[in-house]
């Protein structure tokens, strides 16, 4: 039963965050993160909320550990001053992988959300749910992170058992609706029974009569026909080209100019795995895709094997992606390397 303590420190938090009372990380930290694994049961004990929770070199903001003697935390958790989680998912799950957490939390204190870092799949695929303290309902955010990442479910596991029921769920929901225009076509070219009668039906509220069913049928061709010309219009139309053009970008305070961009792209990879020969097997789990990756010693693991170039010995990069893409990968591979984006010093670039 979700206590009304919880409850008010939720609305509380949403009052502050309107005053903008966060200024910094730590004041996240310590007066909304803390507090609310404080209501979600947790011991105040670093040997269970272990702050800065050591992956080697790298450090998470919170381990959480089950017993004064787990190695392993079943949960981590990174914080980020309020309002800056942009691409701040990809850091979370090389922790993740690090410190062989089935789940991870990364919120601003704001937005809290929920991933399973287990398993392949994209960042999305990974994700379980997302609460906003300043859009959702206090109940329903306690509830919910109550399900994910309270103290007991994540001792007994039902915190994970939750989310990879609700993950599949919703992944499940998302493909049926993708589904929708296929299902529209499909009643279209059959002239379903279903959809006349329909049609026929709610033609009636407005009509003393209804309609004859041989001029809903001539109406649904005609949707058919404006469609079918839409589609042969679309197809006969030329794709925009589009040019090549020089791209020119810093790495590591020195100056590059590439042809294109698949090179320039291509060129950084090479620099980053040079600099460090452990920077192909880092970001190696941070590319699995649905089916395929865009980093893999197996060049059959590319998307399209012919645009693929090897970056180092036995290490395969795709190349066939947008350049928006291509700026989302670098912005990972950054993280991975240890140099900052968006600065001459570590990666300047724009496509």
């Amino acid at each position: 039963m979700i206590s009304s303590d919880f409850l008010e420190f939720i609305r509380s938090v949403r009052d502050q965050i309107a005053r903008d009372i966060f200024q910094t990380e730590t004041s996240v930290r310590e007066m909304i993160v803390l507090p609310v694994l404080g209501h979600l049961g947790w011991p105040r004990n670093p040997l269970y909320i272990c702050p800065e929770h050591s992956l080697g070199n790298l450090k998470v903001d919170y381990g959480l550990m089950i017993s004064e003697n787990s190695s392993t935390p079943r949960c981590i958790i990174e914080v980020k001053a309020l309002g800056n989680l942009a691409n701040a998912d990809r850091q979370l799950f090389e922790y993740a992988y690090r410190a062989g957490a089935p789940m991870a939390v990364l919120t601003d204190g704001k937005q809290w959300m929920v991933y399973l870092s287990i398993g392949g799949g994209e960042f999305q695929e990974k994700l379980v749910r997302t609460f906003d303290f300043t859009k959702h309902d206090p109940e329903e955010i306690a509830k919910g992170l109550d399900r994910y990442l309270s103290f007991d479910n994540t001792c007994s596991e039902q915190a994970r058992r939750n989310a990879e029921h609700d993950r599949d769920k919703r992944i499940t929901k998302d493909m049926a609706k993708k589904k929708i225009p296929d299902a529209w076509e499909n009643l279209l070219k059959t002239n379903s029974d279903r959809l006349i009668n329909l049609l026929i039906e709610e033609t009636s509220q407005f009509s003393e009569y209804p309609p004859a069913r041989s001029d809903v049928e001539e109406f649904l061709k005609s949707l058919k026909k404006v469609e079918s010309k839409s589609q042969t219009v679309s197809q006969k139309r030329p794709p925009n080209p589009q040019p090549s053009k020089e791209v020119r970008f810093f790495l590591l305070s020195e100056k590059y100019t590439e042809s294109n961009a698949v090179k320039a792209y291509v060129k950084i990879m090479k620099v980053f795995a040079a600099r460090d020969k452990d920077f192909t097997t880092r970001l190696a789990p941070l590319t699995a895709g649905k089916k395929k990756k865009w980093l893999s010693q197996n060049r059959e693991d590319m998307v399209e094997i012919k645009r693929s170039e090897e970056i180092s010995p036995s290490w395969w990069l795709d190349t066939n992606l947008s350049n928006k893409s291509k700026i989302q990968r670098l912005q990972i591979a950054c993280e991975v390397a240890g140099v900052p984006f968006g600065k001459p010093r570590g990666l300047k670039i724009t496509f």
